[in-house]
């Protein structure tokens, strides 16, 4: 029942979150008798399979227990529940917006929970949850750190998406240290990663698979002392600072990778300047930047006259300062 227990919760946040709509009464023929909840799966998956399961057993319990309170009225959950196939080969994204556009319109839900498990799909979603204004939360899958990104750069837009599935960033942190664990008690000396073709899963699973060649990083041990729930630019720090060997060699991959990298925006654009931002580019830039403009002449067109590579002088207050000024200029 562990699962369905998980489920309960994420439906009575959507429950919550239709309040929230609802608190000055809810139009368009929203009923009294039941919350109509829309569950997004793909069946053919065991994963999808197992959270329509869930589902149906939450609701049960939900509607068992009398349904929900909101504003003074009792409400039953009713599941509308469609197969998103995100999961399916050959299956294209605009598939999956025509099924839940479907499910919006047709089955006037109240709000949507579920999947779909593929970042790609999710993240096409948020603008058509912007769209017709349908709390919506992502209880399945959808991993990459991009969804997060997407909605933080438009809060107001995206306002009614939500995420409890966390992303790669958090399991690859968790996974590490378990793995840390798991060998400091009991000496495992052999380790196997298998791995979907998605960017982010791809990108965790080296990073975890080369913290385990030779040495082992503090990376993850220091993110897990300190409670952070990913790699900050301050456990970087920290994990340099311990002469960790496999920071010292990412970090070094990445000056090559941003040396070949701005040279070519520079033959592109031919800026006046590059300015180094970012919360590792502000606390190692004083370091890295000289190592990058070395690395850049390899690959300009013109390595006599390179423009001027600066770190952000305004630091991690420089986004704050910057929606500051952009909105003095539109008041």
């Amino acid at each position: 029942m562990k699962r369905s227990r998980v489920l309960i919760l994420v439906l009575c946040i959507a429950v919550s979150s239709v309040a929230l709509v609802c608190a000055g009464g809810c139009g368009g023929g929203n009923k009294e008798e039941a919350l109509v909840i829309g569950i997004t799966v793909g069946k053919a998956s065991v994963y999808g399979q197992n959270s329509e399961r869930s589902a149906v057993l939450a609701a049960e319990e939900i509607n068992n227990a009398g349904g929900v309170d909101i504003g003074g009225k009792k409400h039953l959950i009713k599941l509308e529940i469609v197969d998103t196939r995100d999961e399916e080969p050959g299956v294209p994204t605009s598939d999956v917006l025509l099924t839940v556009e479907k499910l919006l319109l047709e089955k006037k839900v109240d709000a949507v929970t579920g999947g779909p498990s593929m970042s790609e799909c999710s993240m096409a979603l948020l603008d058509l949850y912007a769209k017709y204004k349908v709390p919506n939360i992502v209880a399945s899958g959808t991993w990459s750190p991009a969804w997060s990104k997407k909605v933080g750069e438009d809060v107001q837009k995206y306002k009614y998406s939500f995420r409890l599935s966390g992303h790669v960033g958090y399991w690859a942190a968790d996974a590490g240290a378990i793995l840390e664990q798991i060998n400091e008690q009991y000496g495992f000396d052999k380790l196997y990663v298998s791995c979907s073709d998605a960017a982010h899963t791809v990108a965790a699973a080296k990073a975890i698979k080369e913290s385990k060649k030779g040495e082992y990083t503090d990376l993850f041990r220091l993110a897990e002392k300190h409670g952070k729930p990913h790699l900050t630019s301050a456990i970087w720090a920290k994990a340099l600072a311990h002469e960790d060997p496999l920071a010292t060699e990412l970090l070094d991959r990445a000056v090559t990778a941003l040396s070949a990298g701005i040279a070519s925006a520079i033959n592109l654009f031919d800026p006046d300047a590059v300015v180094i931002g970012g919360g590792l580019g502000i606390r190692f830039g004083d370091t890295l930047v000289p190592k990058i403009v070395d690395g850049m002449g390899e690959h300009l067109f013109d390595s006599d006259n390179p423009p001027p590579v600066k770190v952000a002088a305004l630091g991690d207050e420089g986004g704050v300062i910057g929606a500051s000024l952009l909105l003095e200029q539109t008041i």
